[in-house]
């Protein structure tokens, strides 16, 4: 089971990664970064930025500038400090939504051998292990890991896993921790 679920992981992954690359047109952390900046409620800094993602202060900062040039992102020096705000243009916006829309596809495939039943005891099975992955990647942080690759929900869109209503299983593990 475990060696099932692991072949499906990478699978899924590779599909998303590619799909995603293709939507927008940039690689590696890019598009998780443009999804992040979209589903964000409020300014991100570099720095944070940066760890949602996954990278160094360094690759954060280059990565910043690359979706600059491309016309993805403006930034800002927030006052009275040097932090830098990220904001999203509108061909940012229009490219983070061909990312997520890309993602959304490769996933309705991973899944559209499955009745409505069997999508159902997935989507249950599914909440509790995102619920303990978040617990485990929470107690990392804790004791001074950073999670590899970066935030969980890195890609995810927010209104799909019910997060405004307190659905999410990676924000309700997040909340109790």
């Amino acid at each position: 089971m475990s060696n099932l679920l692991g072949a499906l992981s990478l699978a899924v992954a590779d599909q998303i990664r590619e799909a995603a690359e293709l939507a927008a047109g940039v690689s590696d952390a890019a598009p998780a970064a443009l999804v992040s900046l979209r589903e964000s409620s409020t300014e991100r800094t570099i720095e944070e930025l940066r760890l949602l993602v996954g990278l160094t202060h360094s690759g954060g900062v280059r990565l910043v500038d690359r979706l600059s040039e491309l016309g993805y992102v403006t930034r800002r020096v927030r006052p009275p400090g040097r932090s830098v705000v990220v904001t999203l243009t509108p061909a940012g916006a229009a490219a983070a939504e061909r990312i997520a829309q890309a993602r959304a596809d490769v996933l309705i495939r991973a899944i559209r051998s499955l009745s409505e039943q069997e999508q159902d005891l997935l989507a249950d099975a599914l909440s509790t292990l995102i619920a303990d992955i978040a617990r485990d990647r929470l107690a990392g942080r804790a004791s001074g890991a950073a999670p590899p690759g970066g935030a969980l929900c890195r890609l995810c869109h927010f209104s799909d896993c019910g997060r405004e209503s307190g659905l999410c299983p990676a924000q309700a593990a997040a909340s109790t921790f």
